[in-house]
């Protein structure tokens, strides 16, 4: 669908400062922080608490979440 779009897949992401969004699920403490252009960070998973408990994540940058009556439905079962 989007031919010209770049994506890199940890850990062959080259250049970081080339970074400006990133699709992470429990990333490792100072992760984010490594990208300093970064615009935009969306949690594959439905919370985001590890990466708020992160002191170093770029409170900056906007943090998207999946929001899925199904899928927390599927957990509580």
């Amino acid at each position: 669908q989007l031919p010209d779009l770049d994506v890199r897949v940890y850990p062959d992401i080259g250049n970081a400062e080339e970074i400006d969004m990133a699709l992470v699920w429990k990333p490792p403490a100072g992760f984010l922080a490594g990208f300093r252009n970064l615009k935009f960070v969306h949690s594959f998973g439905a919370g985001v608490d590890g990466i708020l408990a992160d002191a170093s994540y770029p409170r900056q940058v906007p943090l998207a979440r999946v929001v899925d009556a199904g899928l927390a439905n599927g957990m509580a079962e």
